[in-house]
């Protein structure tokens, strides 16, 4: 075989490799309610209150100051991008290469180690547990994986093979502050490898190469900071940033949760089998060979898990930045097998470990076929409320939907009547948010009232306000002025 041959297959087996992957990202993503083939983009809870804060945006106003909500900027402004390309399914489309940037790197990390083949199986291994933390999507962890997993491979690369360069340390500052502006609590990576570098760099007074790697990875991250906090300052919403951001999710995070609300947490994702077999790996790799890297991945994946338990709250979608987390775990155990086992045993492994993740993949094929089976469902409760307040309203009434579900505002594209478009459970982290609210409607009397959480002050704004009652779905109530 000539050298053309060999780089035509080549060629072809990298092709062959990101077909793969393409299709298992085009598959997954279609449990997606913003997925191309859907009729109404009835997202989920958070993913509708971001499309809202977008939807402010496309008229001219601006998160934190116009309208609220306590995630970071970065996060509306790839809604707002993506509404802006095409609607709903634009954000779709910025989920797909957000996921599949994350499949590539998790296949860069495993061929680390890995031939081809097998890097493919643990891309779908890894993968498979995904389907129990997606939630529909549209989520600030969805976003940060990409960025979390191209940080992870620089990371793996300068530890194992002391690759590194000034375009990575670029690329790995810039994903650090991509992430700051998506959810601060998910930075673990590099606050761990940060850490681990910096003792090494003074262990061997590499200073340096401490300091270049910490004056391009901190111009890495003023690339996008910079722009970001001048769009905020320049638009008078600095200030509502921080008090949004900061303030109040440090208020969200303390909020009557105990020590035991938050080891429930750290339980609830300790017990997915992969994750558990990764800290185990982890623990026994320390106690075999303590290096750098064993240390710093057990530093990252304590904390990881200590972050994303921290609120007390458990809700699956913080899991979904454990993802990258276990692919180096994933890879080792991958590599143990093929060093340690004979040909047949490690086909026999492999094929246990594939039928395993396809039993763990079943939650995803079953949210598909839910998915197809309502998306374009016109007895969908939301889909019905919200052609009611068509029906009643015209496009420039304002309206307000009491309790969380911006999707109304959306399905009926009509504007919240105050900044505070929903108020469950903001209001009671902050009852003074909950003040502010009925102040702005019985200033801006909205058109139609729609009632999702129960409230005597809530009765009693309608009644002295003299609205009446509409319709009646399901227990969700329609109020017209």
């Amino acid at each position: 075989m000539n050298n053309s041959d060999k780089i035509n297959m080549f060629k072809i087996s990298h092709i062959g490799v990101l077909f793969c992957i393409f299709v298992l990202s085009l598959i997954f993503l279609m449990q997606s309610p913003l997925n191309l083939c859907s009729e109404y983009g009835n997202s989920g809870v958070d993913s509708s209150v971001f499309r809202t804060v977008a939807t402010y945006m496309n008229e001219g106003y601006m998160p934190y100051k116009d309208t609220f909500d306590h995630k970071g900027p970065l996060l509306y402004i790839i809604n707002f991008i993506g509404m802006f390309i095409l609607d709903y399914k634009g954000i779709w489309c910025i989920e797909f290469i957000a996921l599949f940037i994350t499949f590539i790197y998790i296949y860069k990390i495993a061929r680390l180690r890995l031939n081809k083949v097998i890097s493919l199986l643990v891309v779908f291994a890894t993968t498979s547990i995904l389907h129990q933390y997606f939630e529909g999507g549209n989520l600030t962890e969805e976003y940060a994986m990409p960025f979390i997993a191209i940080s992870l491979f620089v990371f793996l690369d300068y530890f194992l093979n002391s690759n590194i360069t000034k375009t990575r340390l670029l690329v790995c500052g810039f994903s650090f502050a991509a992430v700051c502006l998506l959810r601060i609590n998910m930075v673990s990576l590099w606050l761990s490898f940060g850490l681990i570098i910096l003792i090494k760099c003074l262990i061997n007074k590499e200073y340096k190469e401490l300091w270049n790697y910490l004056l391009y990875f901190v111009i890495g991250a003023a690339i996008l900071t910079i722009p970001v906090a001048v769009w905020l300052v320049m638009n008078n919403a600095f200030i509502d940033f921080i008090n949004d951001y900061f303030i109040f999710n440090s208020m969200y995070v303390s909020d009557a949760n105990t020590l035991i609300d938050k080891a429930k947490a750290a339980y609830y994702f300790m017990a997915n089998p992969l994750i558990f077999i990764s800290f185990i790996y982890l623990i026994i790799a320390n106690i075999n060979e303590r290096g750098y890297l064993n240390t710093g991945y057990l530093l990252y994946f304590i904390a990881t898990i200590l972050l994303i338990a921290i609120s007390g709250r458990i809700y699956a979608h913080y899991g979904m930045i454990l993802i990258p987390m276990i692919s180096y775990p994933s890879t080792k155990v991958f590599e143990y097998i093929k060093n340690n086992f004979k040909i047949k045993k490690c086909i026999f492994l492999a094929a246990i470990i594939f039928v395993i993740s396809l039993y763990l993949s079943a939650r995803g094929i079953k949210n598909v076929a839910n998915m197809y089976e309502n998306m374009n469902n016109e007895s969908d409760l939301n889909i019905q409320v919200a052609k009611c307040v068509i029906e009643n309203s015209r496009e420039d009434d304002l309206i307000t939907v009491f309790g969380n579900k911006n999707i109304i505002y959306l399905l009926s594209d009509r504007m919240p009547a105050s900044k505070y478009s929903y108020q469950f459970p903001i209001g009671t982290v902050n009852p003074y948010i909950m003040d502010e609210y009925f102040e702005e409607i019985n200033t801006k009397q909205p058109k139609i009232m729609v009632i999702y959480n129960e409230l005597k002050r809530m009765s009693d704004f309608l009644e002295d306000n003299n609205y009446m009652l509409l319709a009646s779905y399901s227990g969700v109530k329609i109020y017209k002025k």
